[in-house]
């Protein structure tokens, strides 16, 4: 990578897994709600293009979480109570998506 460029990746194109990565990310933007890198990580192993992810020199410098999901899911996220936690990944890009 040049010096002083920013890059964007899809998640297929990374050698190893974002998701340790993305959660020092994701705590600072979203506090004690910031998913655990362990749900990151499931996530990735069913669907790698779900993050897409900017580097910076060579460190991560942002992200973008892609989740498929269908038209019942997303009327849920819209609920004050709705926990993204529950997000069950069903199939990697399959019909139903997550429920």
């Amino acid at each position: 990578m040049s010096p002083g460029l920013f890059q964007v990746r899809m998640g297929s194109e990374l050698a190893h897994s974002p998701a340790t990565k993305i959660f020092p990310l994701a705590r600072a933007v979203y506090g004690a709600g910031a998913l655990e890198p362990s749900v990151l990580q499931n996530w990735y192993e069913i669907n790698p293009d779900i993050f897409v992810t900017v580097w910076f020199e060579d460190a991560l410098a942002g992200y973008l979480s892609c989740l498929p999901i269908n038209e019942t899911v997303f009327a849920q996220t819209l609920l004050p109570e709705f926990d993204e936690k529950g997000i069950v990944p069903l199939t990697s890009c399959g019909r139903d998506y997550f429920g």
